[in-house]
Order: C-alpha cells, then sequence, then structure tokens
C-alpha cells in the first residue's frame, strides 16, 4: 500500500524514477523513526488511513487500483486544503509531504530535478585561505 501511495505522489516517468521504484520503504522508515513525534503519528494513523484506502479504492491481486487511489488520494488533499479535514486527509497530507521529503533526498530525486550534487570548484573560494598544493 505504501509503495502505491508513494507512486501517486511522486509518479515515474519518462525521465525519472517514481518514489516507489527507489528504495522507498527503507528510507521511509529511517525517516520516521528518525523522530519519536513522527513515529508516533504513523503508529496511530497509518491503521485508520489504511482502511479508509481499502474502504475507498477497489484492490486486484492484492495492489489498489492506481486510478482509483489517485482519485481518493486527491479528493483527501482537497479535504485537507479546506477546513475540517478528517484524519485520512490530514494523516495523507502528512504522508505526502514525507514522501516527496524522502525521495527529493536520494539521488533519484536529485536526478529527477537535475541536481548533480555540491559542485566541486577549480579553485578555492577567493579569501578562503585553502590552496590547491
Amino acid at each position: 500500500m505504501l509503495l502505491a501511495v508513494a507512486d501517486v505522489i511522486v509518479p515515474a516517468d519518462a525521465e525519472s524514477a517514481g518514489a516507489g521504484e527507489i528504495e522507498f520503504v527503507p528510507a521511509i522508515e529511517r525517516w520516521v523513526r528518525a523522530s519519536p513525534e513522527r513515529e508516533q503519528i504513523y503508529t496511530a494513523w497509518w491503521p485508520i488511513f489504511e482502511r479508509a484506502c481499502r474502504a475507498r479504492v477497489s484492490f486486484q491481486a492484492g495492489q489498489p487500483e492506481p486510478e482509483m487511489l489517485e482519485h481518493a488520494l486527491e479528493a483527501w488533499h482537497r479535504e485537507y486544503t479546506l477546513s475540517g479535514a478528517s484524519i485520512p486527509a490530514r494523516f495523507f497530507e502528512q504522508l505526502r509531504r514525507d514522501t516527496l521529503r524522502v525521495y527529493y533526498a536520494s539521488p533519484e530525486g536529485w536526478a529527477s530535478v537535475g541536481y548533480r550534487g555540491p559542485a566541486m570548484l577549480a579553485e578555492p573560494a577567493p579569501g578562503s585561505g585553502a590552496s590547491v598544493h
């Protein structure tokens, strides 16, 4: 379910991998466990969110139908932006933000936006006191 949701949040295209194509589950698990508060939120809300997904989205061969899942997530996103968001909508926004953070912190996420990492200067920065030799 987590990979299916991640693929809706950051879908693959011809030029870049989607969130579900990277080592996403271990990466988001590390992210969630890094904060006791975040871990508590996921522990409490993930089962509620998953039940809500299963109630709104049909599953084939154990996997949610991507188009229906996308519609459910879009509805929760709209609901969240309006007042009175439900628990699934509030949790979806947390999961959406965390998915984006984890994905764009990965080498695949960097590549998808054309970031090649920190620039290596041929010469030391002026005034740094560093020398090439």
